[in-house]
């Protein structure tokens, strides 16, 4: 009985280390695969990009990383979607916004103007 114990509570911690090391070793594929994707992004611009740094790679952006002017990835958050309409629409009152204040696809309503009666 003592034995097969000892070789439960053995077990689970050989488990127990089992999946601390897989959780360690994805974690460090992801950095890994995330360098390589932006080391090949960068290449196909033709501009040398500087590495980022580890904590700038487990940063979690909703609308993904801000691109700089020579292509190159940098370590801040995009705060709205980038829309590809934003580049072909005119709007002769404005882009609309959301409640975010982000653009959307689409124009401001024309002002609304209200008449003031002069006769009094």
């Amino acid at each position: 009985m003592q034995i097969r114990r000892h070789y439960t509570l053995h077990t689970k911690r050989y488990v127990h280390s089992y999946s601390f090391t897989m959780k360690y070793l994805s974690l460090f594929l992801l950095i890994a695969a995330t360098a390589l994707a932006i080391k090949i992004t960068s290449a196909a611009t033709g501009t040398e990009c500087p590495p980022l740094g580890s904590r700038c790679l487990l940063i979690k952006c909703a609308y993904g990383m801000v691109i700089d002017d020579n292509g190159c990835t940098t370590c801040k958050c995009n705060r709205c979607p980038l829309l590809d309409c934003l580049k072909y629409i005119k709007c002769a009152y404005g882009i609309a916004h959301d409640d975010n204040g982000c653009p959307k696809c689409g124009c401001n309503a024309s002002p609304q103007i209200q008449l003031i009666d002069s006769s009094d």
